[in-house]
């Protein structure tokens, strides 16, 4: 919550850092910040891509950007990615379904299907994995 808070406020010229927000993490603290906030000369601006050039690679975020670097392994407590593992016990699922609904989400949600890469992202038409490997073990 507090990355996003920050990036909101970046976003809004403000130069506060998650590291400051943290120190006294309340509302009252954070308006007193942002009262005495030193600001950047023009709030930070978000380059949308037009809709020619969708499916061209685009910057990081600062937050995609931290997570990126994060993953060095020169990094404090670094060399590892952010990732979840998900296992799911069920009665009557079909999984087929699962597997459609799954796929509609992810053609609805561009950022499901972005790559990442040399620092840069890039949402994909159509993405080369199927969206999570189904496995059936009702019969075992």
């Amino acid at each position: 919550r507090l990355m996003y808070l920050q990036e909101r406020l970046r976003a809004r010229g403000s130069t506060r850092d998650v590291a400051q927000l943290a120190q006294r993490p309340c509302r009252g603290a954070w308006l007193d910040l942002l009262a005495c906030a030193d600001r950047l000369s023009a709030p930070a601006t978000v380059a949308l891509p037009t809709a020619q050039a969708r499916d061209q690679p685009f910057e990081l975020s600062s937050v995609q950007q931290a997570y990126w670097l994060g993953r060095g392994a020169g990094e404090v407590l670094g060399n590892v990615s952010c990732h979840a593992f998900l296992e799911f016990r069920t009665r009557d699922v079909d999984p087929q379904r699962l597997a459609a609904a799954a796929e509609c989400v992810r053609q609805r949600h561009p950022m499901l299907r972005a790559r990442f890469f040399d620092g840069r992202q890039q949402i994909l038409p159509t993405p080369p994995l199927p969206c999570f490997d189904l496995q059936d073990w009702r019969t075992v």
